[in-house]
Order: C-alpha cells, then structure tokens, then sequence
C-alpha cells in the first residue's frame, strides 16, 4: 500500500510524477471551500493516522 504522494510519485516516471501531482492538486483544489491560499475540505469521514518517527 502506498501511503504518502512521494512514495507513489517514486514508482513512476519523472513526468507522470509530475502529471500525478498535478490531478492530485487539481482535485484538492476543486472541493477547497476557502479561495485563499488556505485549504478546508468538508469531510463526512475522516481517519487520520499518525506515526512517531523511527529512532535510530
């Protein structure tokens, strides 16, 4: 399962990296309800995961 953009940017090719970006960008953008440079999305559900970083 990938996890994070980057990691799923990494198994493509540098320009349909750049091309997924972009969709992900576009769809973020489209269901933003604030204008500005800030982001709210409206949500039904939310699952949020949060890790702790690896200690060496």
């Amino acid at each position: 399962m990938v996890e994070r953009e980057e990691d799923a940017a990494a198994t493509l090719a540098p320009e349909r990296a750049a091309e997924l970006r972009a969709e992900m960008l576009d769809v973020v953008k489209r269901f933003d309800e604030t204008g500005d440079d800030t982001l709210v999305l409206r949500m039904d559900y939310l699952e949020a995961v949060s890790r702790e970083p690896a200690t060496a």
